[in-house]
């Protein structure tokens, strides 16, 4: 019996023995849990002890400028700076060599050899709990990808905003949905207000409304908030107190937040100019036709008396009389006939140009 509870007991113990972890010879070894963590970031890890040294990087570290941990362990870091980092970037000015001493954020592109340039962001955290620090390299390209897109985004529109020959006012409303103030104008609006850009954006949107037409673009603006755009004929006041005719489209849009009315503004002072000749033109064609159908009557009318009297007497005289008559007569009737064509005309005018 006794000898059957020792081994019991023996057994026991035997499985109660921590498991031995010990890789097979030949496999490598499994990395510590914390440098297995930092690989499995994308963004490069450099931990940095308390003497100023490289204590360990990360898989993306070794990536992103080409070294090897093993080779980095133990480096000073303002070595492990000039061997491996400062080669890599594409543009070294303006990163300082002390970088992994500097507690400043900085943006650098490397060249990541197959991965081609790459934007990072620096930056550095003291380590919990320890001596030393951590710097992180995170990868910005698709931001400032997208930065970089903004940026030719915004001078695309710079470009159309201030070269565009009509005058561009974007204002925001109030609560009541009246203009508020302006946020920005084009510099086709300085020139034809005769304001400098800051003095047109102290004015009030209203200030360059002439009190007659105040009641319509107040109606303008409600119908704005519900139809989000408008187009319309107005007029707008210069500094030196010229009433400017101009033809107006409005558009309801938000930025940010709130809401902002764009308002291209365009001078039909010419157009109104040409329209009214066009129209002095037309009415003065209009009665010279009135009077070429009338030209006819007035000339046959006498026609017949002539022609009455002269026949009474068989002379000479009366003979090429009613000849130059009957010539006459034919003239008037290609009066009559060019009177239909420029009936024509005049309906065709009536149509295009009335």
């Amino acid at each position: 019996m006794k000898k059957i509870i020792n081994n019991g007991r023996k057994l026991l113990s035997n499985n109660m023995r921590t498991p031995d972890h010990t890789p097979p010879t030949g496999m490598p070894a499994r990395p510590e849990p914390d440098q297995a963590v930092i690989d499995a970031i994308g963004d490069g890890i450099c931990i940095i002890d308390g003497g100023g040294r490289v204590a360990r990087i990360n898989a993306a570290m070794e990536s992103l400028f080409s070294v090897e941990r093993n080779h980095a362990g133990g480096m000073p870091t303002s070595h492990f700076f000039r061997e491996y980092l400062l080669p890599a970037l594409v543009s070294p000015a303006g990163v300082p060599p002390d970088l992994l001493a500097s507690d400043e954020v900085f943006e650098m592109c490397v060249d990541s050899g197959d991965d081609g340039h790459i934007w990072l962001e620096y930056s550095v955290s003291s380590l919990p709990h320890a001596a030393g620090r951590i710097a992180l390299f995170r990868r910005i390209t698709r931001w400032k990808a997208a930065e970089e897109h903004l940026r030719l985004s915004e001078e695309r529109y710079r470009l159309i905003f201030n070269r565009s020959y009509d005058a561009i006012l974007v204002f925001t409303l109030s609560a009541d949905g009246l203009p508020d103030r302006f946020v920005e104008v084009n510099e086709a609006a300085c020139l034809r207000f005769g304001y400098s850009r800051e003095d047109v954006l102290s004015l009030s949107p209203l200030s360059l409304v002439p009190p007659d037409r105040m009641g319509h673009l107040l109606a303008v603006m409600k119908g704005l908030l519900h139809d989000r755009s408008a187009l319309y004929k107005s007029a707008q006041i210069a500094a030196d107190g010229r009433i400017i005719p101009v033809e107006i489209s409005s558009h309801l849009v938000h930025m940010g937040d709130y809401p902002v009315v764009i308002s291209i503004s365009r001078d039909i002072s010419e157009r109104q100019r040409i329209d009214d000749l066009k129209r002095r033109a037309f009415n003065q064609i209009d009665a010279n036709i009135e009077q070429f159908a009338t030209l006819g009557d007035h000339i046959r009318n006498p026609l017949a008396v002539i022609v009455g009297l002269s026949s009474l007497e068989e002379t000479p005289s009366s003979v090429r009389i009613l000849e130059a008559a009957e010539r006459i007569d034919a003239l008037v009737d290609e009066l009559d006939r060019g009177w239909i064509h420029s009936e024509n005309v005049r309906q065709f005018l009536r149509k295009h140009c009335g």
